[in-house]
């Protein structure tokens, strides 16, 4: 692939996380828990399709894009 198809991919499927997230919010509203838990497991099932299916092979080819390279938890 490309590398500016890679960088503008991952720009995408970074900018997708935060309506999901609103998405795992919402979700966090709803009464029933049984509701809530399909839910949340359809949401995550999702989120993690993106991860793995998605960006992972983006970051196997273009370890360099990965915005969390690097990084050791202290600030």
């Amino acid at each position: 692939m490309q590398k500016t198809i890679a960088i503008a991919l991952m720009d995408s499927l970074i900018a997708l996380g935060r309506p999901l997230n609103d998405v795992v919010l919402k979700i966090g509203e709803i009464d029933d828990d049984e509701q809530k838990r399909a839910f949340r497991h359809a949401i995550a099932a999702i989120m993690g399709d993106v991860y793995t299916e998605l960006m992972i092979p983006i970051l196997r080819e273009y370890p360099e894009l990965d915005l969390d390279a690097g990084k050791t938890g202290s600030t």
